[in-house]
């Protein structure tokens, strides 16, 4: 739908690290609830942010989700 709207440009590719690269400096990485306290638990979200944070973007990480959600996942 994005790419359907006046003014924008999209562009699909790899990207080394993150999921989305907005106007060419804030690369963004979702996550849903589970998957970032999940992440915290086993580091995988300390070396994302080190590799986020090491390149030319401003990094992002957009969590995705309830905080019941962040709740029940150290369950």
């Amino acid at each position: 739908r994005l790419s359907e709207k006046e003014n924008v440009e999209v562009v699909v590719r790899r990207l080394r690290s993150g999921d989305y690269l907005l106007e060419l400096h804030v690369l963004v990485s979702l996550k849903t609830s589970n998957d970032f306290a999940a992440s915290i638990i086993d580091t995988r979200l300390f070396e994302q942010a080190k590799r986020m944070s090491s390149g030319p973007y401003r990094p992002l990480i957009s969590v995705e989700g309830r905080v019941d959600d962040l709740r029940r996942a150290g369950d």
